[in-house]
Order: C-alpha cells, then structure tokens, then sequence
C-alpha cells in the first residue's frame, strides 16, 4: 500500500549494492540501499548537490557491476555514530544501458513478486 504522500511512480526495492560514485577529481564509496527502475537511494560519505550529474558503478551480488549516469534529486545529511556524517541521496538515472536496465526491470519484478509459501499461507487462511 502506498501512502498518500508517495510520488514515485516506479516500485523500488531493498538492496544492498556497492556504489562507486565517480567525480571530477575524486571517487566517493557507498551503497545503494534501495532501487527502482528510474532511480535508486544511495548512502555515502561524502556530499553531492541536488542537480549535480555524476557517474556511478553499482555491483549487484551474482552480477558484472554496471554502470549508471544519474542527476542528483535530493540530499540528507544524518549523523552517524563514530563518523560525522553520512549522506542520503535520492537519485534519478539519466542513462542506463538497455541490458542493464532490463536487468532492473526483471530484478525489481522478481524482487515484488510474492514468495510461493506466503500464496500458499495465504490461500489457507
């Protein structure tokens, strides 16, 4: 169920994906924390700017990393433990490879679709 506040308009995910966030001058390290087809929700070190564009590659388990192009949507900055700071950033990707973002499509579907247990838990109920 979708609140009423909810804009995206593409599913997203839970994942767990390594990032590699590629800058003029510097590379930044992060993880991806959840996807969709259009974008994902990256966690890092280091700061990026709404409307910033940048190059990332993201290392799915049991898969070739892949890269993206995406523009920065927004950013939070959260306090976190020993570190200082860590970021949230929303992204929207601007370029995608054609396998790869089938490779998406076909991971987020299976990724929503329901467990063969919980149908049958279901129908017994």
């Amino acid at each position: 169920m979708t609140s009423g506040n909810e804009r995206r308009r593409h599913p997203r995910v839970p994942v767990d994906w390594p990032v590699v966030i590629r800058m003029k001058d510097r590379t930044a390290l992060g993880e991806a924390r959840n996807i969709s087809a259009r974008g994902a929700l990256f966690q890092t070190e280091r700061p990026l700017h709404p409307k910033e564009k940048f190059r990332a590659f993201m290392v799915p388990a049991n898969r070739q990393a892949f890269r993206v192009t995406f523009e920065v949507a927004w950013v939070k900055a959260r306090a976190s433990g020993r570190r200082m700071c860590t970021y949230i950033i929303g992204i929207r990707f601007t370029r995608l490879l054609k396998g790869d973002s089938q490779f998406l499509l076909n991971f987020i579907r299976t990724q929503l679709m329901p467990h063969p247990d919980m149908l049958r838990l279901a129908a017994s109920l």
